[in-house]
């Protein structure tokens, strides 16, 4: 087998390709064919009927798997008897949680599709999701809805609560009541053109865009991630989970995964070091998932001896952002524990690549091979408005476009038939579905200019932002020291949609973003503050930047 992945330079992570053995990911964990999500850890649940599925670590509530799988179909049962029609969006607006878990899988079961909620959003993000994806059911809580306007929304018809009744919610726990004569209804298409998920996943421009993954896309994704050589997972893992479950890295790397392996999953609702060293011992967590920021507590932590010694974890997976290459080998030598970088994006259900923990091929700072079945190519910008057949591969050393393409690639943006069009290059064969095409992993070219600089996004959403910059501002991938407020939310959502790191004054900022970006994207007014609030996932967090006048700043400024 050849390497399907063009590297520039002909190394990866500094060790010459030829000295790396052949494709070693050529197989699946099994046949994803007309799997649904919902089979399958239904399945599950019926090979491990007393093992513990789930632990809320929020409620103390521990869930069987013989219990867990109960309750899918009771909720599922539930949501039919509520009025949920095949194909109707169900809206999950909760922190981490068995709640979470459940509503879920019941969702896919009853023939439904989840559109999953960030539990920070504000009222503009909540209400633009549930009004784009017409969410006819929604399920949360009333601390995620406390103060937000759901009036107006077309097609919203009930709201249920899971812990604490909201105004005009119904419980959560009348979906659990037994129902008569609510059969499930029988999937009207194959897993592959069957929606499974509806994340929304933040673009470059403007707001949030559903992406549509089927049941065929996340399973096909599940399979490649538990196969060969990909991911020593396995069913007597305890695994701990802090990543929000809304995020696909949460959902699709870890819960389904744990699952369908029969496998223990410990569920925090938010990353908190002091209970997660102390959860590693009381649970005997054996592998976590990790963020960049999430690594970096846990070293100072360690440093300050707050780390446990007698922990039974084997090993990390970190994404979701890119990993600093001294970050991991710090977090081994204070832990004795090993990293596995991943990379990927929403788009790809998520993950395309992940590094090796064998001794020989051990890289952390390396992404490592491709998954099973994932191609990929280095394509030249000016072959970006071209068919992929007739793009030509990059040279050694040069810049490009990463492409790829795969089981585990989306059906399309919804309701977004350009921007769908905008990402993926159809191969010119007959025989070759479009959704087979290859999909661009960015919206658009890096370019070889010193004025254009690509900011990577890791396994979350790994797309670039391109943003130009001038003089002494220059962008960063890190956390960011300065951020403006969009015109297109009154000064407050788009704060963080442009990062630099700034050696000058606010003004010639502002002059910067004029020149560089559409009117809807530029900053009205800016204000530099030293940090930008984050997300699960250590993300910059639109949506909880406050407004530029509640700021306590060191630079303000307007641009007339």
């Amino acid at each position: 087998m050849r390497l399907q992945i063009r590297f520039p330079g002909g190394r990866i992570a500094g060790v010459p390709i030829q000295s790396l053995p052949a494709m070693l990911r050529t197989k699946l964990y099994a046949d994803p064919t007309n799997v649904f999500v919902h089979g399958a850890v239904l399945a599950s649940c019926r090979r491990h009927p007393e093992k513990t599925a789930l632990v809320d670590t929020s409620s103390g509530r521990r869930l069987t798997y013989s219990e867990y799988g109960e309750t899918v179909e009771a909720l599922a049962h539930g949501l039919v008897a509520a009025g949920l029609k095949p194909g109707e969006v169900t809206a999950i607006f909760l922190a981490n949680s068995w709640e979470f878990c459940a509503a879920y899988h019941a969702v896919t079961l009853a023939g439904g599709i989840p559109t999953l909620l960030n539990p920070t959003y504000r009222e503009r993000e909540v209400r633009h999701q549930l009004g784009n994806s017409g969410a006819a059911l929604l399920i949360t809580d009333r601390t995620n809805i406390e103060g937000i306007n759901l009036a107006g929304l077309p097609n919203l018809r009930r709201v249920f609560c899971t812990r604490e009744l909201a105004s005009a919610s119904e419980p959560f726990s009348n979906l659990l009541k037994p129902v008569s004569s609510s059969a499930l209804p029988e999937p009207g298409e194959g897993s592959e053109n069957t929606l499974a998920a509806l994340p929304y996943s933040s673009g470059t421009t403007g707001l949030p865009k559903g992406v549509m993954l089927s049941h065929s896309n996340l399973v096909s994704n599940v399979y490649q991630f538990l196969g060969q050589h990909a991911s020593p997972l396995n069913s007597d893992d305890n695994i701990l989970c802090f990543l929000p479950l809304y995020h696909i890295y949460g959902l699709n790397v870890m819960l389904n995964p744990a699952l369908i392996l029969g496998a223990t999953l410990v569920l925090m609702p938010r990353f908190n070091v002091a209970q997660l060293t102390s959860l590693l011992t009381q649970e005997s967590i054996t592998m976590m998932p990790l963020v960049p920021p999430a690594m970096n507590a846990l070293c100072l932590a360690a440093e300050a001896g707050e780390f446990p010694k007698n922990h039974s974890m084997r090993w990390v997976k970190s994404g979701a952002a890119p990993l600093a290459p001294d970050l991991p080998r710090r977090f081994t030598a204070l832990t004795g524990i090993v990293v596995c970088q991943g990379y990927g994006m929403t788009e790809a259900s998520p993950v395309t690549h992940v590094g090796y923990l064998e001794p020989a091929l051990y890289r952390p700072d390396s992404i490592g091979h491709p998954l099973a079945q994932t191609e990929c190519r280095i394509i030249g910008a000016d072959d970006l408005l071209v068919s992929a057949g007739g793009a030509e591969d990059v040279p050694a050393g040069g810049r490009g476009e990463l492409v790829m393409r795969g089981p585990q690639f989306m059906l399309g943006y919804w309701k977004e038939p350009d921007a769908t069009a905008a990402r993926r290059m159809v191969l010119v064969r007959r025989h070759c579905h479009a959704r087979r095409g290859w999909l661009l992993s960015s919206r658009g070219p890096t370019q070889r200019n010193d004025q254009v600089q690509r900011i990577p996004r890791g396994a979350g959403g790994s797309r670039g932002r391109a943003a130009r910059t001038s003089g002494s501002a220059r962008v960063r991938s890190g956390r960011p020291s300065g951020c403006g407020g969009g015109r297109d939310s009154g000064g407050i959502h788009c704060a963080a949609r442009r990062i630099f790191d700034l050696q000058e004054d606010g003004r010639r900022t502002m002059r910067v973003c004029r020149r560089s970006l559409d009117a809807l994207q530029a900053a009205a007014r800016s204000a530099f503050c030293g940090g930008c609030p984050q997300d699960g996932l250590g993300k910059n967090s639109p949506a909880r930047v406050a407004p530029v006048d509640s700021l306590t700043v060191r630079d303000q400024s307007t641009f007339d």
